[in-house]
């Protein structure tokens, strides 16, 4: 497995992991049960739902980074995915803050619910609003196909250590291993003789859908254009203009 996807799985792990240990937690009888007194309606129940939120909240900041660093030869080809990457980073964690303490902020500034969540909610609109941004004015390039093909090409997977590098890079920039070439360009050899490469759906040369020949057969070679001149019959380099034996003008 390669570190991109060790990235992902971790964050994976550690956010449903982390679920999963409330919920278990959250259905023990007692703990729904016990409640805050001065009123204030907040239970033990609600308090390990903000305790566990929050955690998940900071699981996704700080490892998201590691996941971020990982796809750094890809936001260095491509800007415009760093900023809907942090955009997008930013909303998430907001949002499970929001929901984590939408109970406790209110009391603590003495505040309305209703208040704190429009507040909250102006501040979640920001994220949203830079991703329609970024993504308005981007919208040719997300929307072109050659852009993924350039992505797929822009980058190159270390095959000791799994790490993402940049196409032109010589070593990895993890572990500092030489990194292979890319797979060689698949060829056909048409029975015409053209060499048809793989993404061309039909030879150059005689323009049918490329029929497989004998790979072992060599191409034909080209064709010499044998010039001679006009006036003494001396042979002329193609692209003279003039006899280099008697002078005359071809």
């Amino acid at each position: 497995m390669n570190r991109l996807k060790k990235a992902a799985v971790k964050i994976a792990v550690s956010c449903v992991g982390l679920w999963f240990i409330w919920q278990v937690i959250s259905i023990l009888p007692p703990i729904k049960n016990i409640q805050f007194p001065g009123g204030s309606g907040l239970s033990i129940d609600r308090v390990l739902e903000t305790f566990f939120l929050t955690l998940i909240a900071l699981a996704l900041w700080f490892q998201s980074k590691n996941l971020a660093a990982e796809l750094e030869a890809v936001f260095s080809k491509f800007p415009v995915l760093r900023l809907f990457w942090e955009d997008t980073r930013l909303f998430v964690v907001l949002f499970f803050f929001y929901r984590a303490y939408i109970d406790f902020l209110p009391l603590a500034l003495g505040t309305g619910a209703s208040f704190f969540s429009w507040c909250f909610f102006l501040i979640l609109a920001f994220p949203i609003a830079r991703i329609a941004w970024h993504g308005y004015h981007n919208l040719d390039l997300i929307s072109d196909a050659a852009t993924w093909t350039r992505l797929q090409n822009a980058v190159r997977l270390c095959a000791k250590c799994g790490s993402l590098n940049q196409a032109e890079a010589a070593y990895c920039r993890r572990c500092g291993a030489a990194l292979t070439g890319g797979a060689p360009e698949k060829i056909t050899r048409c029975v015409c003789g053209a060499d048809v490469p793989a993404c061309d759906s039909f030879c150059a040369k005689c323009g049918r859908p490329p029929i497989a020949g004998d790979p072992a057969v060599p191409a034909p070679p080209p064709k010499t254009i044998n010039l001679t001149c006009p006036n003494c019959s001396a042979g002329i380099s193609p692209g003279n203009q003039f006899c280099a034996k008697c002078g005359a003008k071809i």
